[in-house]
């Protein structure tokens, strides 16, 4: 995954696509990313993971600028090592699906095929027959990301003064 420097309103935004053709990429929104950012990098077979704003339309958000964008994490992964079924059930486990929140902070699976979308809709449907109460996670289609500022990259660690790696 090519990652450009976010260093001003003017970013493009970046590739979505997988540094490798055996990789796979999705974004993931669960509240604030910069808790779940170092929880997906934990995890084996991820390979990267950027913070970062999905879902919008208008163009170059930025924290104080969300627009209509959602906060989320841009995840590349190895499917050999860890699965797109598996990486949802971690999500799961990152926040509350159950919990309604404001579009900056929603709870959303943006996914980057029809195969990652029938496994997103699967996974929800069986969140939703759990009984665990409404489910207000949403699944979209990825269409572009950019990354964020880079204050929100590794942030729990930058706060916490330890390394991710």
């Amino acid at each position: 995954m090519n990652v450009l420097k976010h260093g001003s309103a003017t970013c493009p935004p970046i590739s979505t696509k997988p540094s490798s053709p055996t990789n796979e990429v999705l974004a993931l929104a669960a509240d604030d990313s910069g808790g779940p950012q170092p929880q997906f990098l934990a995890i084996k077979g991820v390979l990267s993971c950027v913070v970062g704003y999905a879902g919008g339309h208008e163009p170059n958000p930025t924290y104080r600028q969300m627009k209509d964008f959602t906060e989320c994490c841009l995840v590349e992964f190895d499917p050999s090592a860890v699965s797109f079924e598996d990486l949802l059930i971690e999500f799961g486990k990152m926040h509350s699906p159950t919990s309604q929140r404001s579009r900056q902070y929603r709870s959303v699976i943006f996914y980057a095929d029809e195969d990652q979308k029938e496994t997103a809709e699967e996974y929800l449907n069986g969140l939703k027959s759990s009984n665990r109460g409404e489910i207000y996670t949403k699944v979209e289609k990825m269409t572009k990301f950019y990354k964020g500022e880079e204050y929100h990259q590794n942030y729990i660690a930058k706060m916490s003064g330890k390394s991710l790696y």
